[in-house]
């Protein structure tokens, strides 16, 4: 539920990053920084999906006990994550230390991802059909019009209005498709009090 909650809030925002990098950093910093940090932003914008997502099995297997596991995974990535930024750095530049850090962090969420099913004996397969299934496929509804829009779309204001009618799109779908009636309850609940 963690990691499905997770993908809902930090997702969108991850695609955000990925596909209007170049006028935010445009309008931010100025046209030479976005030509050359368009890229940069859009890698990291992964790793940063991949490592929110990591904080869960990693606190999971804090709380069971298990700290020696996290450690070890680090040790394993340290001498992949030398060698592979050193090659992507010295070929690359910017770009390549962003896929090297991004390479590192979506590997250590898949290890401590399994090692989290292996501790509490839960299945990798119900995992992803249960909690995450729903919550990737409607990202990737959204993706696909961020695709469209990003393409189609050669003005700010065009861009900007179809990206908040996609957003409030992947919202309603969320709370209809991906949430349980439970979870749907707990929102309410939750808004409730923090009025």
């Amino acid at each position: 539920r963690s990691l499905k909650f997770l993908l809902l809030l930090v997702g969108p925002i991850a695609l955000f990053l990925a596909f209007f990098a170049h006028p935010l950093l445009y309008f931010w910093l100025g046209a030479r920084f976005s030509a050359e940090g368009t890229l940069v932003l859009q890698i990291l914008a992964v790793g940063a999906l991949a490592n929110s997502l990591a904080f869960v099995p990693y606190n999971l297997l804090q709380a069971v006990g298990k700290p020696d596991l996290t450690a070890k995974f680090h040790l394993f990535e340290l001498p992949i994550h030398i060698a592979l930024a050193w090659f992507l750095v010295t070929r690359l530049g910017l770009p390549g230390a962003a896929l090297a850090w991004t390479f590192r962090v979506s590997l250590d969420f898949l290890l401590l991802i399994w090692a989290a099913c292996w501790v509490t004996r839960t299945s990798p397969r119900l995992l992803a059909i249960r909690d995450l299934g729903r919550s990737i496929g409607t990202l990737g509804i959204l993706a696909i019009g961020f695709t469209v829009v990003w393409a189609l779309t050669h003005t700010l204001i065009t861009s900007a209005f179809f990206t908040m009618v996609l957003s409030g799109g992947f919202l309603l779908a969320a709370w209809h498709y991906v949430l349980t009636m439970e979870e749907k309850w707990q929102i309410r609940l939750w808004v409730k009090t923090a009025r």
